[in-house]
């Protein structure tokens, strides 16, 4: 019997359930900047500096010049390399439920309260984690 090949997390493994229609999702761009995005990464929305209205990983805490997006909001479906350009993706940004196991997070988000305090974050705007 051959072996099992696991390419890793596939996109949209997060979604449980979401709204009807395209409720759930829009469709995003993610700063230029922010390296390779996995499937199913936490974003949060950039609030002020020349990226505002982008995504990139929500990490802990603010980091500048791309403030506001320490606040987890949403999560990216697909992956894509935002190395060196912006890239549009689908979002998940309200009203869902995802598989909390299945997240990626920012990797200052490295311990089970830091991972905590991102779903409680994503609850606010509507995504639940379970």
């Amino acid at each position: 019997m051959p072996p099992i090949v696991d390419n890793g997390n596939r996109p949209t493994a997060c979604i449980l359930s979401e709204a009807e229609g395209t409720r759930s999702r829009d469709n995003i761009v993610i700063a230029a900047g922010s390296g390779i995005i996995a499937p199913n990464t936490v974003l949060g929305l950039i609030t002020s500096g020349a990226n505002q209205g982008k995504y990139k990983p929500s990490p802990l805490a603010a980091e500048t010049p791309d403030i506001g997006n320490q606040t987890a909001n949403a999560i990216c479906l697909y992956g894509g390399d935002a190395t060196t350009v912006d890239i549009r993706v689908a979002g998940l940004t309200r009203d869902c439920e995802v598989n909390g196991k299945t997240l990626i997070y920012a990797p200052s988000v490295a311990t089970p309260a830091n991972k905590a305090t991102k779903n409680t974050q994503l609850k606010a705007a509507g995504i639940i984690v379970r």
